[in-house]
Order: C-alpha cells, then sequence, then structure tokens
C-alpha cells in the first residue's frame, strides 16, 4: 500500500490527536459542571468524635518544631526546652517543665494535657 494515499483531507494521526482533544475537553466540561455535586447518600463519611483525637508528645523526644504546637509555647521555648534537655537531661516530671527559661506554671498546666515524659530516643 502507498504511504502517500490520503482518502481524506486529515491523516491518520491528525484525527487521532483531535479526538483526544475533543475527549479531553468534554471531560473538562463535565467535571466543571458537575463539581462538587453528590447526591444524597452516594458518600457517607466516618466521623470520628474530635475528642478522641489529641497531640501528645513525649517531651524529651519531641522536636522543637513538635513542641512548638503545643498551647502557650511557641517557637521559643520550644527551642529553650529542647536545649534545656540536651544541657540537663530528660525531664521527669511536670514542676521540670518550669525549670527552661520562659515556662511558668499556667504554661506548663496549659500544656500538660498533650505531654508524656518518657525516655529520649538514641
Amino acid at each position: 500500500m502507498d504511504q502517500q494515499e490520503n482518502p481524506g483531507p486529515f491523516s491518520r494521526r491528525q484525527v487521532i490527536v483531535l479526538s483526544v482533544l475533543v475527549a479531553l475537553f468534554a471531560a473538562g466540561v463535565f467535571l466543571l459542571k458537575h463539581r462538587g455535586r453528590v447526591a444524597p447518600g452516594e458518600v457517607e463519611l466516618a466521623r470520628g468524635n474530635p475528642e478522641e483525637y489529641r497531640l501528645v508528645l513525649d517531651v524529651n523526644s519531641a522536636t522543637w518544631q513538635e513542641l512548638s504546637l503545643l498551647p502557650g509555647i511557641g517557637e521559643e521555648k520550644a527551642r529553650r526546652i529542647v536545649a534545656w534537655r540536651e544541657e540537663h537531661g530528660p525531664l521527669e516530671k511536670l514542676s521540670d517543665l518550669e525549670k527552661v527559661s520562659g515556662i511558668g506554671p499556667k504554661t506548663a498546666a496549659a500544656a500538660e494535657p498533650y505531654l508524656t515524659f518518657g525516655e529520649p530516643r538514641e
């Protein structure tokens, strides 16, 4: 068969490319038109009780970035906790946290529900 034979105005490659472009355009129009529309009952989300999930950090192995998430701590105090821990060793109880500069009883109490006092990681 002669490759120069072309029965129509478009080559086979052009027809394929055009077909793919039309299909993509149609899919895009469909998605834009139906975006965010879900019929009732089609999707059920399992929602847990928000009180079941909470952040709990081991004060002796958490990074300063993790500790900075605690209420009343922030980046500066979190860095001080890590520095104090590296210099003096692991914290054993909540009152040890108050030995860190800038952390008093109120700040320690606010962070308490989110802290454990385990062994530092190697």
